[in-house]
């Protein structure tokens, strides 16, 4: 033990700078890996929201893109406020250790309620880790940044000028680099649902209105004699697949609404083995009167649209399955996956209504798909 301490007295300044650059490494690999793509890193932070705990509750799909990129800020600054000797014991290395307790405290809640099972989004998805391979990792940051504090000196002269300087720059560059690119989407989806549910109620009201005017024309007839109500067409909802209309069929530029009549439509990455099974699946059933089916496709690894297209038909030609297909962007793929933590998911929509929603966990109902699934 001498030997130690006196082979880490001798090169102290050296394993402060090793240490340093080791955990301003991390950060940094942290908050880059969660803006690759940030859409995923959001969906991880919404669906987190949607878990019972805590936390529940603290975002949604309108306050994700603040909390996404305010966490990225917050890692890279104190990354890289780890290489500026200044204030290290009195706020990089506090903040730093605060942070990651918070994180392990998460992270143990969620082992806790829902195992160590999934990916912690820790890394985002270039480094997938399971929740306690997390926690590991930061309780070793924590010691190392302990060491730090106890073994490194204070600066008599510090410069505050460089930190004030350092966090405006990355926020600069976080929001110049990654915009926020969408509005608010939760105003819009009700306004739509209010505006559908309006008109629906207004034909109804409309029909019944037609109806009594026969009625009171007829009064003298017998009750029996009155001609029968008109059919009301059934109720339509704004689903989330409602902007959906333009699809591939073999080469062919197709049209279809999904928010009308019963439709099965899937979500999909064409690299995905799952979801090449779930497809091979539905070919099975395919011609047992079944509805329309309908594949939305993306991969974040796909460079640009034209490879996305060639992964695509490269799914299609390994299934052997002929359908109404597209590919979407990310921002879609991220909010139509909801509460699956990958692709696949498979939905059946009944005029908008969802009737059966598998989110990609265990084997899918295929005898419920036949059921619920017929045209």
């Amino acid at each position: 033990m001498t030997k130690i301490f006196q082979f880490e007295t001798k090169y102290r300044s050296q394993f402060i700078w090793a240490i340093r650059f080791l955990i301003a490494f991390l950060f940094v690999l942290s908050a880059v890996a969660k803006l690759m793509p940030i859409e995923l890193f959001e969906k991880q932070l919404v669906d987190i929201s949607n878990k019972p705990g805590p936390i529940h509750g603290f975002t949604n799909w309108c306050g994700v893109t603040v909390w996404s990129r305010t966490i990225i800020i917050a890692e890279l600054f104190l990354g890289l406020s780890l290489l500026i000797p200044f204030y290290q014991r009195t706020v990089t290395i506090p903040l730093s250790v605060a942070m990651l307790l918070v994180f392990i405290m998460h992270l143990s809640y969620q082992i806790m309620v829902f195992g160590n099972a999934g990916n912690c989004g820790c890394m985002g998805e270039l480094l997938p880790m399971s929740p306690m391979s997390a926690i590991l990792k930061n309780i070793l940051t924590i010691l190392l940044l302990i060491y730090l504090f106890f073994v490194g000196k204070k600066l008599e002269n510090e410069i505050p000028t460089i930190h004030f300087l350092l966090l405006p720059a990355i926020i600069f560059a976080i929001f110049l680099f990654n915009p926020i690119k969408k509005s608010c989407c939760c105003e819009d989806e009700i306004e739509k649902r209010v505006t559908q549910e309006s008109k629906v109620l207004n034909d109804r009201i409309d029909t019944l209105t037609s109806y009594i005017n026969k009625l009171l024309v007829q009064r003298g007839d017998s009750i029996t004699d009155f001609p029968p109500p008109p059919p009301i067409v059934p109720y339509s909802l704004v689903s989330e697949f409602h902007s959906f209309q333009k699809f591939n069929l073999n080469g062919t530029k197709v049209f279809a609404e999904l928010d009308k009549g019963k439709k099965i439509v899937c979500v999909f990455n064409p690299d995905c083995d799952h979801c090449k099974d779930l497809a091979k699946k539905l070919k099975s059933i395919k011609n047992q009167n079944l509805a329309d089916i309908h594949f939305l496709f993306y991969n974040p690894d796909a460079a640009d649209v034209n490879e996305l297209d060639n992964q695509i038909q490269a799914f299609l030609n390994e299934v052997g399955i002929s359908v109404m297909w597209n590919s979407i962007d990310i921002n879609a793929y991220v909010r139509l996956l909801e509460n699956a933590p990958a692709p696949p998911r498979l939905v059946i929509l009944e005029n908008g209504k969802i009737i059966y929603d598998y989110l990609g966990e265990g084997e899918v109902d295929l005898a419920k798909v036949k059921k619920l699934g017929k045209s």
